[in-house]
């Protein structure tokens, strides 16, 4: 069965929601399941998140997460025995939604199709585009599925996912007194969570039908049935989401352009990223969290870094924060100061746009000032910035096109010179095998590795979700899914040379004595994709 017989059409011609929930009688004895098709270990699918917001909004009481496990069995990426039960079990469920975010998971999409024809399924994994044609500088849409617009106005359910330490946080909070607690913790409320500082969040003039009566039940509900699940809270202590969406760039590679078109900066700002502790029963749209915190109601979720010996080295709000492009925004500094100001630790894990720290102020013919390469990097350097685990301070930048490079390097250096940065502070996200040569990217890697920058190389892949070729059809070399693996697994890249990488070694001894086929190469190349699931997704 195809995709197009399930999604739910109403849009326009290459624009579709996957379905209308106006259309829909909701009804509290509903079951909904939502299904989280990539199998991520721990990175929360907003989608998901929004639309179980939005059926608890609609007094749907039972709401059941099942993350999907993968397994390949010859050659094809499928379904693990155990996933495929929880799948049946879901047949008398009243809704069931599905989300795909990777495109590599396009063909568990179709075996999930097979087994419950009446899942909403959507999401960039499961999007369809027209081949390329020669000339094309990208690929058109057929078919790319949206939420609808009254779910991505939801605020998201952080309770959908459970935090990794969920025991260990329950066992904190019953008991604060018995750990051992930095400094700052004297910055969390006697009470559960953060009271926020008052300041600019990067919001914009934005006018829409509000609840005007939301403080009044926001009050009701906490009086009645108290916080969400109080101390003992289980679900995500992190805050994830976008301030602002698009990208002024049009990099032919990327599906950001045709989505999401030119940056736009969401109108609530950082206030839709955060955690914010909520009363039971309160399922707010954006719009109600910034009324909200402008009533001075909310307070900001605690996240607790732990280490291996189960000590916590932090306490504070966590963010994740997936714009795009961020210091492309013109609230940016507006954002930064807010988290500076509050002590937010920050995860921002896409690659921003080095060659913005050196770029000079400047105003649009709108009107919109863009702050300059100086006080984006001043801003960086004050900010508690982190990698996705929480484990250590890290920036995300991207090295996309070879011929930047020098304008990256010298972003990157001015962090460091100027404003006290070290190299090993940066990861760098090298697409690769899109339009250069092995040599090129291989010379990439060694440049950023004699920095002491981490280099991740992410290849190309199209949008179809085909591997092993350029942007033009041509097949990529084949030594490039042996650059990927040496270079992202740090083990490796840290205590050898590629040249004496062996499973490199071993596949150029095969091919000079003729041993090495087409199809132990497709196979190589399912592999190597299969290898960089877990780093690609804690990195993405």
């Amino acid at each position: 069965m195809s995709f197009e017989s399930v999604v739910k059409i109403s849009g326009t011609d290459h624009f579709e929601i996957v379905f209308d929930p106006l259309k829909v009688n909701y009804k509290p004895p509903d079951k909904v399941a939502l299904i989280d098709g990539d199998g991520s270990p721990n990175f929360p699918n907003l989608a998901l998140q929004k639309i179980s917001a939005w059926e608890k909004r609609n007094g749907v009481g039972e709401v059941r997460l099942i993350k999907l496990r993968h397994q390949r069995k010859r050659g094809i990426l499928g379904l693990h025995p155990d996933s495929i039960l929880e799948i049946r079990e879901l047949k008398n469920y009243d809704r069931v939604y599905a989300s795909f975010i990777f495109t590599r998971s396009r063909s568990v999409a179709n075996l999930l199709v097979e087994l419950l024809p009446d899942v909403i399924i959507g999401g960039t994994g499961v999007d369809d585009y027209f081949y390329m044609n020669k000339g094309d500088k990208r690929s058109r849409p057929k078919r790319i599925t949206q939420l609808h617009t009254l779910i991505e106005n939801m605020y998201p359910d952080h309770s959908l996912y459970e935090s990794e330490h969920a025991d260990w946080n329950i066992e904190f909070w019953n008991d604060v007194d018995s750990f051992k607690t930095p400094k700052k913790f004297n910055q969390v409320a006697e009470t559960y969570g953060i009271s926020p500082i008052d300041g600019t969040w990067g919001e914009v003039e934005h006018s829409s039908n509000t609840n005007e009566n939301i403080v009044h039940l926001f009050d009701n509900l906490l009086s009645q049935n108290g916080f969400e699940d109080g101390k003992t809270y289980r679900g995500s202590t992190r805050g994830n989401g976008y301030s602002s969406k698009g990208c002024p760039r049009k990099c032919t590679f990327c599906v950001v352009p045709v989505i999401q078109g030119n940056l736009k900066t969401q109108h609530y700002g950082l206030l839709g990223v955060i955690n914010w502790i909520l009363p039971k029963g309160l399922n707010p749209t954006m719009d109600e969290i910034v009324q909200l915190y402008k009533a001075n109601r909310l307070k900001m979720r605690p996240h607790l870094f732990w280490n291996s010996k189960k000590k916590i080295k932090r306490v504070s709000s966590f963010l994740t924060i997936s714009d795009n492009n961020f210091p492309a925004d013109p609230t940016c500094i507006e954002k930064m100061d807010f988290m500076i100001v509050n002590n937010i630790a920050v995860n921002m894990n896409q690659g921003m746009d080095a060659r913005l720290l050196t770029s000079k102020a400047r105003v649009d013919k709108n009107g919109v000032r863009f702050p300059s390469g100086d006080e984006i990097c001043e801003r960086l350097s004050k900010l508690y910035f982190i990698n996705f685990t929480g484990t250590y301070r890290q920036l995300h930048f991207s090295w996309d096109f070879l011929s930047v490079g020098r304008l990256i390097i010298k972003g990157l250096t001015k962090l460091v010179e100027e404003y006290g940065l070290s190299y090993s502070n940066f990861a760098v996200y090298c697409l690769s095998g899109f339009d250069t040569t092995f040599e090129e990217d291989y010379q990439r890697v060694l440049t950023l590795k004699e920095l002491r920058i981490d280099p991740y190389v992410m290849l190309f892949r199209n949008v179809d979700g085909s591997e092993g070729t350029k942007f033009n059809g041509e097949s990529q070399d084949w030594r490039m899914k042996h650059l990927a693996r040496w270079t992202n697994n740090k083990i490796l890249f840290k205590s050898t040379n590629f040249e004496n990488y062996d499973r490199y070694i071993n596949e150029l001894n095969k091919r000079k004595d003729g041993r090495f086929t087409e199809k132990h190469d497709y196979i190589a190349r399912l592999e190597c994709f299969d290898w960089l699931t877990k780093d690609y997704i804690k990195h993405a």
